[in-house]
């Protein structure tokens, strides 16, 4: 299951593939756990979480009004215990609700069977709206 949040909401993979300016091969044998793109008076940042063989992955891009994502998918090996580190403990730039869904991510990544409370919210959000845009878009994989 994937999460689009924020400008991403809408387009899902589509948008995130084509914000990065990346052919979809980039994603083969992946899974988009949690993928966030906000976009805002000509600057933006984007953070991607996703699983690859049993390994995580991080994707980092931002940029100002020059430019946009274009060349920053630059996977980074990720660990669940350090990304869940720099979320609870450390400085972590990303808003609340990335925070959240990244921690429901690694929780589901851990094999727990009942999806954590941020997860159940974030899901609740997205039906209370009616559609799939009011915070989470998710996809079957």
């Amino acid at each position: 299951m994937s999460i689009y949040l924020h400008d991403w909401s809408e387009s899902g993979e589509a948008g995130m593939l084509s914000d990065f300016s990346i052919d979809k091969a980039a994603l083969d044998g992946a899974t988009v756990l949690v993928a966030s793109y906000t976009y805002e008076d000509y600057s933006g940042d984007a953070y991607v979480l996703f699983e690859r063989s049993g390994s995580l992955f991080e994707v980092h891009g931002s940029h100002c009004s020059c430019y946009g994502l274009e060349g920053q998918w630059e996977p980074e090996d990720a660990d669940v215990e350090a990304v869940r580190h720099r979320i609870t403990k450390g400085t972590w730039g990303e808003e609340v609700k990335v925070r959240e869904t990244v921690l429901a991510a690694l929780d589901r990544v851990e094999g727990m069977t009942i999806p954590s409370a941020a997860y159940e919210r974030a899901v609740a959000r997205s039906e209370r709206t009616g559609h799939l845009g009011g915070g989470v878009h998710e996809l079957a994989r």
